[in-house]
């Protein structure tokens, strides 16, 4: 009997101990803080992010750290994803369900796809684009995610507005531009395959990771903004421009993603994206209502 009682009570403690881990690891926000979610792809974007916090824990889920605490004054959870859309999205939507956040920012480097914009520019996205998402062949437009019905999903105006006036105050010698950001898995190095991108979809930034951020945040209606700082020039010296310029200029995007911080003093709408957007605009980017899928 008495072994009987020990052992349960064991159990009991084992269990306890079991739900005290999964509520430390989960943590609901009830929507009374703002939580900035900062997705980055790599560990030279997120170093300085790093080492400017005040990191309060850090936790291990699937094969990436989230870094949780404070940064400029605001409660913050730092990732790094590793490269490509399927990462961004996985720790995107980890950002949102266990960490409560309210609002994301991808910041990081990027390819420029404009004579414009050149290495060592800022660029915000007023929306993204999935340049080597095509369903073409089943009757939908290039580019269009069908459970979405869109080609581009506008980032949020608050915190896109916030980013333009932050760093345009500290940019001494920057560019900082906004457009389209266009997002694939795959890295872009040639001016056949920028042409590729910019003939169909325009554009004035490449890089592999907001467009998944983007849909994942415009199905959760959580408002979200893409920050890249250019490293390379993807017409003939991408490779190398990279490799050059990747540390600097990821440090770059870093500083400005602070900056940012700074400036945020309310919160972003949280609305489904829609809502805030004129109808002209709407039907510019919705998918036409008579392409229907031929699957099923």
């Amino acid at each position: 009997m008495r072994t009987a009682v020990i052992a349960v009570i064991a159990a009991a403690v084992v269990i306890a101990a079991s739900i005290g881990a999964v509520a430390l690891i989960h943590h609901e926000n009830d929507g009374s803080e703002e939580v900035y979610g900062i997705v980055v792809a790599m560990d030279e974007e997120a170093a300085l992010l790093i080492q400017s916090m005040t990191t309060d824990h850090i936790e291990s889920i699937g094969s990436s750290d989230y870094h949780i605490g404070e940064l400029c004054g605001k409660s913050v959870v730092v990732v790094r994803c590793y490269d490509g859309k399927v990462n961004s999205a996985m720790c995107t939507q980890t950002l949102i369900d266990r960490f409560g956040a309210t609002a994301i920012i991808n910041s990081g480097v990027g390819g420029t796809l404009s004579d414009r914009v050149g290495i060592g520019d800022i660029v915000i996205s007023t929306e993204t684009v999935q340049h080597d998402y095509d369903e073409s062949e089943i009757g939908y437009d290039p580019g269009v995610v069908p459970n979405i019905g869109m080609v581009a999903i506008p980032a949020d105006p608050v915190l896109r507005d916030t980013a333009v006036q932050a760093i345009s105050k500290v940019a001494v010698g920057i560019e900082v531009f906004q457009g389209r950001i266009c997002t694939g898995d795959q890295f872009i190095s040639g001016a056949e395959e920028m042409h590729q991108i910019t003939d169909r979809f325009g554009g004035i930034c490449c890089e592999m990771e907001g467009g998944a951020v983007a849909q994942v945040c415009y199905l959760n209606k959580v408002p979200f903004v893409v920050i890249r700082a250019i490293s390379d020039d993807v017409n003939g010296g991408g490779p190398a421009d990279y490799e050059k310029f990747m540390k600097e200029m990821s440090d770059l995007c870093a500083k400005m993603t602070m900056e940012m911080l700074k400036e945020l003093k309310r919160a972003p709408s949280g609305t489904q994206v829609p809502v805030r957007l004129n109808q002209t605009f709407m039907n510019e980017i919705r998918i036409r209502t008579n392409h229907t899928s031929r699957r099923g």
